[in-house]
């Protein structure tokens, strides 16, 4: 059965609704109805860190996403170890606004935190005003288990033709209480993996099940070995996000069984971010080499009259070299590889601990009197 609203006003305590700015307090009078609670949107959102590039097919028109950028339900250890890979969170003050475009989607959470009782679940449902604006409020898993408290993931889409501009502290969904036939053997408690959550990125890894499938048929095209010790170099904090996805690339297009060492992968895939960074220093170079070149011989020309196309064809790739180098200078420019010296950096740590581990199990050993 639902509750109706005197018996929700009667578990206030149990559900304890927290609200984190002291000017926007939690209000029963204006967010109890019936038999639901009107729960406002927080003022923290989730948004693509990019929109991954397309790249066209030369055999066909179909669009083809980069392997990259494909979210690998495998590949759970990389996901456990950046769960913000490809989205980056913005926070808004009270009265700020973000737009959501015409199909575009954007997580959200409940600027209410709450709990669920012991004998009730809760059901998170869309509030059908913001649906008749086109706008999706989809709450993902809308039921929650007994026992269970955080924010409330909010996954907003714009279905519609324009784009839609939302504030924080909007009251976009209802929360109902649903009683059980009888107590649960158990609760959903700590060490649950959305116990107190922040409403951010999924978890999906850290499913059980998903945990079988991936150890009975692997993460991808690599032989087992490779795979777990290139898992445990993203483990240890080895690669930025953006040298994360280039591997992610790399590894999505070697040849099966290539590697027989996961040593040999990361020292190839440093190389050849090496190679990537020399193109990269090149093709600077030749943007910024390129302006005093084109500049001294538009000034030069000036002096040769009648003016033509040549002239104004140097006067052209002056300012178009001009605006190459001053994106060059002030814009932030990734240099973010992964180079030799890195991995060769990790190696040596991880043959240092190693020597250690093999030192104290002999230690171990010694002392052994049934040795």
């Amino acid at each position: 059965m639902y509750l109706a609203d005197v018996d929700i006003r009667a578990h206030l305590n149990e559900i304890n609704f927290s609200c984190r700015l002291p000017q926007h307090p939690f209000n029963p009078d204006l967010q109890i109805g019936p038999a639901s609670v009107d729960i406002r949107i927080d003022t923290v959102f989730w948004v693509p860190k990019r929109k991954p590039p397309r790249r066209w097919s030369r055999t066909s028109s179909e669009k083809r996403w980069r392997s990259a950028d494909i979210v690998d339900l495998r590949r759970q250890d990389v996901y456990e170890t950046q769960p913000t890979l490809h989205w980056r969170q913005r926070r808004l003050a009270p009265g700020d606004t973000i737009v959501i475009n015409p199909g575009e989607s954007i997580m959200a959470r409940t600027y209410e935190e709450f709990s669920m009782p012991e004998g009730m679940a809760g059901k998170l449902s869309a509030r059908v005003s913001y649906s008749r604006l086109g706008l999706l409020v989809h709450c993902g898993n809308d039921f929650m288990n007994p026992g269970w408290r955080g924010h409330h993931p909010l996954q907003l889409v714009n279905l519609s033709g324009l784009p839609i501009r939302i504030a924080p502290l909007f009251p976009v969904a209802q929360l109902c209480f649903v009683t059980l036939t009888q107590p649960s053997s158990r609760i959903y408690g700590e060490g649950e993996r959305y116990m107190h959550d922040d409403g951010g990125p999924s978890k999906w890894w850290r499913d059980a099940l998903v945990q079988e499938v991936v150890d009975a048929y692997g993460q991808d095209n690599l032989p087992r070995s490779v795979s777990d010790y290139i898992n445990q170099a993203i483990a240890d904090g080895l690669f930025s996000d953006e040298q994360l996805i280039r591997l992610l690339e790399f590894r999505e297009s070697v040849a099966v069984s290539r590697f027989t060492s996961g040593s040999d992968f990361l020292g190839e895939f440093a190389e050849k971010e090496r190679n990537a960074r020399k193109r990269r220093q090149v093709w600077r170079g030749i943007k910024l080499g390129s302006l005093p070149i084109l500049l001294g011989a538009s000034l030069g020309l000036l002096s040769v009259q009648p003016y033509g196309w040549l002239h104004f064809g140097f006067i052209l790739a002056t300012v178009l070299s001009l605006l190459f180098a001053s994106h060059e200078i002030f814009a932030q420019q990734s240099e973010d590889f992964f180079l030799p010296q890195d991995w060769r950096a990790y190696k040596n740590q991880e043959q240092a601990k190693a020597q250690v581990v093999a030192v104290r199990q002999s230690a171990v050993i010694s002392d052994d009197p049934n040795v």
